[in-house]
């Protein structure tokens, strides 16, 4: 008996954490996706600045921020690249509450033209990795 009402205890706790997770999780949440350089010649190098900023006490174990840019680039660091019609690009931050990451990814466009980030998906996995 005293098993049962544990279980039921652990199944509540963490249906209520679950839940606070889901109310909360971008409560506090910037990103950030900028170039660094206005202009840039063929083969230049550039920079590509991803920031996340966490500004409550509560933690994000597994933060993805995917987004997409012209093929024409090519990254020095090469994980989480994918390239066909468009490059799409996937990062994943592990943000403690109250912390600020930064990275600087450089860059080099192989062709002439406007460019910019043309989507971006964030995605929160709980503590779980679950939702």
């Amino acid at each position: 008996m005293i098993l049962l009402v544990a279980i039921a205890i652990a199944v509540l706790i963490c249906v209520m954490v679950r839940k606070h997770f889901e109310r909360n999780w971008m409560k506090g949440l910037d990103i950030k996706l900028a170039f660094l350089d206005k202009g840039l010649t063929v083969m230049e190098t550039s920079v590509l600045e991803e920031e996340v900023i966490n500004r409550k006490k509560m933690g994000l174990p597994a933060l993805e921020i995917k987004y997409s840019t012209d093929n024409s680039f090519i990254f020095d660091e090469k994980r989480g690249t994918f390239v066909s019609d468009r490059l799409y690009r996937k990062d994943v931050f592990s943000i403690k509450g109250m912390q600020h990451i930064k990275r600087k990814l450089e860059f080099r466009p192989t062709k002439r033209g406007f460019f910019g980030v043309n989507s971006c998906t964030v995605i929160a996995r709980d503590y779980f990795m679950k939702n």
